[in-house]
């Protein structure tokens, strides 16, 4: 089964994908809706993936793809659990640039540890982030900076929010950031929608979906073409 986690990941890689996420599996991913949480919960009690599976995976993927911008995205949990330290210096011998901590403020003694190394936290906000909030999560220089399209949980109907325009501006105003947007991206109009004010969408209930249906290439190639 984690021959095919594999096979499912260069799927997204040889589709042309800009950058793969990679969700270290979480019994309670409070971000996320229920394909997600079925598929991490899955993962965990039917297929015994581990944070260490998840590295070795990476690395794997480091190897044949090098060029592929590897994205892990967790919870503080399973970080704590497998050791902060150690998780940051995997990452940093994988050269992976960036990381995805939905539930960890940027501006708390955790989120200062992955700061002080060479792995950059990726700010994960609300579209209706105060200017205030935006000045701090901009800090320490993000690469990527991911906007909730909506007050919502993954996979329920895709809307943008009303303030989502001026978050971008502000950002942009202050960072050079490649800017992405998530949460319940479902068709190749959504995404077109995304990346007429953004820099790429994030998608990842619907492309679950289509990996049980036996319909993961196709929907892949109708996403990435846009």
């Amino acid at each position: 089964m984690k021959l095919t986690i594999y096979q499912t990941a260069k799927k997204y890689v040889e589709a042309g994908i800009k950058y793969l996420e990679l969700q270290i599996p979480f019994s309670h991913p409070t971000a996320d809706g229920v394909v997600i949480t079925n598929a991490n919960r899955q993962a965990i009690h039917i297929n015994n993936v581990t944070v260490a599976d998840c590295l070795e995976l990476m690395k794997r993927l480091h190897l044949e793809y090098p060029k592929q911008q590897i994205v892990p995205m967790t919870y503080l949990n399973k970080m704590v659990g497998f050791g902060i330290d150690n998780f940051l210096k995997a990452l940093e011998a994988q050269a992976i640039e960036n990381l995805i901590v939905p539930d960890l403020p940027f501006d708390v003694r955790e989120s200062q540890m992955i700061h002080a190394s060479s792995v950059k936290l990726v700010p994960v906000i609300a579209p209706n982030i105060t200017k205030d909030r935006i000045h701090l999560a901009l800090v320490h220089k993000p690469n990527l900076v991911y906007i909730m399209s909506d007050y919502k949980i993954t996979g329920y109907g895709f809307g943008i929010h009303q303030n989502m325009e001026a978050s971008i501006a502000q950002i942009r105003s202050h960072s050079d950031a490649q800017i992405g947007i998530g949460f319940v991206i479902t068709t190749a109009a959504d995404v077109k929608q995304i990346l007429a004010i953004a820099d790429f969408s994030i998608v990842g209930s619907v492309l679950i979906k289509a990996e049980e249906q036996h319909m993961l290439a196709k929907k892949l190639s109708e996403l990435v073409s846009e």
